[in-house]
């Protein structure tokens, strides 16, 4: 997977956000844990894994083969043997990440201290992530919302031109919207445990305060 950054197009970028929260983390704890849903090709997980020691994690959420092949790319570069927990859910339209954020909350043995969400950017999957997400995340951790100006009807790979299918999935409203912004607005923007820190044209960054 990390092979095809070498290519300089899409997603080969590390998200910067990520990677100053990580290192500020750093400063302040000997341990922390940070989660990416949505790795992409591996840009920003290559950057953690050099950036973050030992006694941290690294927990990754994303379809079983993208998850199984990146998690054997990064055993072969994790020279600071940092632990990785990779979760994989089926390519099944209703399967998602969410349902394996819902086990992580259930089994009660996991808390977020740096969430990076660049996942299906739809109300359906990212709504309930972001609620499950909320009491995932530790006392002065953050969640990092990615691409909020993104929407099916500007997606190169999902709109309907592309991908007919979506139009028998998504009304014509929820295809032209920005579905992550009204995420934001809905869970993040009224919840008075978290505080927006930044914002710009493509990503919000969260602090949970209480």
């Amino acid at each position: 997977m990390i092979e095809k950054l070498k290519l300089d197009q899409g997603n080969t970028k590390a998200a910067v956000e990520v990677l100053e929260l990580a290192k500020k983390l750093k400063d302040e704890k000997r341990k922390i844990v940070v989660a990416e849903i949505g790795v992409g090709w591996g840009a920003t997980a290559v950057e953690l894994i050099n950036l973050l020691s030992k006694d941290d994690e690294y927990c990754f959420f994303d379809f079983d083969d993208a998850v199984k092949e990146l998690q054997e790319d990064l055993d072969k570069i994790n020279k600071n043997q940092v632990k990785l927990r990779a979760y994989g859910n089926s390519r099944k339209y209703l399967d998602s990440y969410s349902w394996n954020l819902a086990k992580v909350l259930v089994e009660g043995n996991r808390k977020f201290n740096l969430v990076y969400l660049d996942g299906a950017h739809t109300f359906i999957h990212d709504g309930l992530s972001v609620c499950l997400l909320k009491e995932l995340i530790e006392k002065d951790g953050y969640l990092i919302l990615d691409d909020l100006n993104w929407s099916l009807a500007k997606s190169p790979t999902c709109n309907p031109t592309v991908k007919p299918e979506n139009m028998d999935y998504y009304s014509q409203e929820q295809i032209n919207a920005c579905q992550i912004v009204m995420v934001k607005n809905i869970f993040l923007d009224t919840d008075k445990r978290y505080e927006e820190i930044e914002i710009n044209k493509r990503r919000a960054v969260f602090r949970r305060i209480g």
